[in-house]
C-alpha cells in the first residue's frame, strides 16, 4: 500500500513538474503578444494609417542599427 501511494504521489509530481514549463512558456508569449498589440495601436492611433504604422514596424525590425550607439575603439 505504501508502495502504491509512494508511485503515484512520484508520478502526480513529475506531471505537475512537466506542465509548469509549458504553462510558463505559454503565459510569457501572452504577455508579449499583448505588448505588441498595445504598441500596434498606440502607433496607430497616433498615425491613423495602416501603412505609416507598418512602415514603422518594418524600419524598428529591419534596420536594428540605426539605435545602436557607435563604439570608437
Amino acid at each position: 500500500m505504501k508502495a502504491l501511494i509512494k508511485g503515484l504521489l512520484n508520478y502526480f509530481l513529475i506531471g505537475i513538474l512537466a506542465v509548469i514549463p509549458i504553462v510558463v512558456i505559454l503565459q510569457i508569449m501572452i504577455f508579449v503578444k499583448d505588448r505588441v498589440s498595445d504598441l500596434f495601436q498606440m502607433v496607430y492611433g497616433y498615425a491613423d494609417n495602416y501603412l505609416y504604422t507598418i512602415l514603422v514596424f518594418a524600419i524598428s525590425f529591419f534596420y536594428p542599427g540605426l539605435h545602436r550607439p557607435k563604439i570608437s575603439p
